[in-house]
């Protein structure tokens, strides 16, 4: 009993209360991307918290493509028309940031998939 005739709450209502209050539930963009052989187009899908600016590098037959997504909101996707290569395994990296303005970069292989130090203008500078 906490005083007031009703018990206390268990432990993990206290950490679950604690984490949505200071919101700490998932905040980060969670994006994965799948390649559609059927239409030559790259799906993105957020699996987390919302993407702002997502921008993806995509190596092609002709070369290095820059396809710009845009925001992508928690539990939506977006397909863009991209350029498969003519041989070799599909490559790719995209970068976005999140609500604070935190950068994170993935890549189709799922070996990046960390957030960055630098802001999003910086990784994507053109020489």
């Amino acid at each position: 009993m906490n005083g007031f005739g009703s018990p206390a709450p268990p432990p993990q209502a206290a950490k679950a209360f604690v984490r949505q209050w200071w919101g700490l539930v998932r905040q980060r963009p969670a994006i994965t991307a799948t390649l559609l052989d059927s239409n030559a187009s790259l799906e993105f899908v957020n699996e987390g918290g919302p993407a702002e600016g997502l921008v993806c590098l995509a190596l092609g037959a002709n070369g290095m493509q820059e396809l710009t997504i845009g925001g992508l909101g928690p539990g939506e996707s977006k397909s863009v028309s991209v350029e498969p290569p003519a041989e070799g395994p599909f490559e790719c990296v995209w970068g976005c940031s999140d609500v604070r303005g935190r950068t994170y970069v993935g890549s189709y292989d799922g070996r990046h998939t960390r957030p960055l130090l630098v802001p999003m203008s910086i990784w994507l500078r053109r020489g």
